[in-house]
């Protein structure tokens, strides 16, 4: 038995997910075929929930959940051991996951080929268990939470993939935007099995509606447009001053006052932005002080680096999905991701930082008016001494700067004040 879609969506609260929860309906009784079902987004979207929600779903199938966590990445096989923990719930794969801990639990293998060959032989024995799980009915393992997970657990994962049950074995990643794992992303682009990717956007503003019901539809418009559509922050939002709302809803970074919004920040966020390497860590600080839209010139000034390091930093930050590309420009992912990259580097160091901002603009705003021949309010590319305008080329569209305003902002460089494309 499968439940269906209004039982799942009205009990438990599930929004904006029907044609997901449709497609996952659609896999589990289709024909004894394995698939692997990827689903993506950021931070609060709502992967686990509907990863919840798929278990729900299966009913009286036999469902495992697994959830990698930061803090056990060294843990040899943490998350496989976390998915067969949850077997304990079906007394039908009891014995079977018995099997599995049982192969998993021998001697640690020797490196070099002599290991290699064993890896690969109890890989062998954990597919065979799978296959013989699912020989009865449909068998539904559910892996939250991939971008964390151990070593050992990405290579059993992507022996399956490159190897896949002969049974009806479905397998869902959930993963944040652009951290699935390179070895993943290779095998799931050449396996002979279905692969079905899921991305998760952000809730509609009716679907918002429906969360944030018994508001003033004024005061939902603005957590709206604060929380941009992701549920999480939509909720956490929804607790919290019109005051503090409409602080973060604005294009100025929130300054330490924002009480339990700062708090909220810290959880939510803070954590994504932490894991980043030191250098991309420093952009994203750099291009929080700049202002919602910037170039790498701008964020390398800022930051006092070279401008070289910081493409490549802020290309990984777009590879991370920390930033994107928006009309070929640069910008957060959210004005909050954008509000905690704020925060997080202290107040001395935006302090100067917010110096070097306008030190910059001032040089730049100088050059371009000595390059530039009279041409009205609007002008084409110029080449100012030493450097051109146009950009160096980048995985993103650039499009061709407009002219700068003179800084004079002071410590003032933030949306309107700092770079005005």
């Amino acid at each position: 038995m499968i439940a269906s879609n209004a039982d799942v969506d009205v009990r438990h609260g599930l929004l904006g997910r029907n044609a997901e929860v449709a497609r996952m309906r659609q896999l589990m009784t289709a024909p004894g075929v394995p698939v692997f079902v990827v689903v993506t987004g950021e931070p609060g979207i709502g992967k686990s929930q509907l990863l919840a929600t798929f278990a729900r779903l299966a009913a009286d199938r036999p469902a495992l959940v697994g959830r990698a966590t930061e803090f056990e990445r060294s843990a040899p096989l943490g998350l496989v051991l976390d998915l067969l923990g949850d077997a304990d719930r079906h007394p039908s794969l009891a014995r079977h996951a018995a099997r599995m801990r049982a192969a998993l639990a021998a001697p640690a293998r020797p490196s070099g080929p002599a290991g290699a060959v064993e890896r690969h032989q109890l890989h062998g024995k954990i597919r065979t268990v799978l296959e013989t799980s699912a020989t009865t009915s449909p068998l539904l393992l559910l892996l939250d939470d991939v971008q964390w997970a151990d070593d050992a657990s990405i290579a059993l994962i992507d022996y399956l993939v490159r190897h896949p049950p002969r049974a009806s074995v479905i397998t869902v990643l959930a993963v944040r935007t652009g951290r699935l794992p390179a070895q993943l992303i290779r095998s799931l682009a050449t396996t002979r099995a279905s692969v079905v990717q899921m991305p998760l956007g952000p809730l509609s503003p009716a679907d918002a509606d429906l969360l944030l019901s018994g508001r003033p539809a004024a005061y939902r418009r603005r957590l709206y447009q604060a929380g941009g559509g992701n549920p999480l922050y939509l909720e956490i939002l929804g607790q919290l001053p019109p005051r503090v709302v409409e602080e973060l809803g604005s294009r100025t970074p929130v300054t330490g006052d924002g009480g339990q919004a700062a708090v909220g920040l810290d959880v939510l966020i803070a954590r994504d932005l932490q894991s980043l390497s030191g250098s991309s860590r420093l952009a994203a600080h750099a291009a929080a002080v700049t202002g919602a839209e910037f170039d790498a010139a701008l964020v390398a000034a800022v930051a006092d680096v070279p401008e070289e390091q910081a493409q490549a930093a802020l290309d990984e930050l777009v590879t991370r999905d920390v930033l994107r590309v928006a009309d070929g420009q640069l910008t957060f992912r959210h004005p909050l991701v954008r509000a905690a990259a704020y925060q997080m580097a202290g107040p001395a160091w935006r302090a100067a930082a917010h110096g070097r901002a306008a030190a910059y603009l001032t040089r730049q705003a100088h050059r371009c008016t000595a390059g530039r021949s009279t041409c009205g309010t609007r002008c084409a590319p110029v080449t100012w001494p030493g450097r051109s305008c146009w950009p160096r080329r980048r995985p993103w569209s650039w499009r061709p700067p407009r002219r700068r305003r003179s800084a004079g902002c002071g410590r003032r460089c933030g949306p309107c004040r700092t770079v005005l494309r």
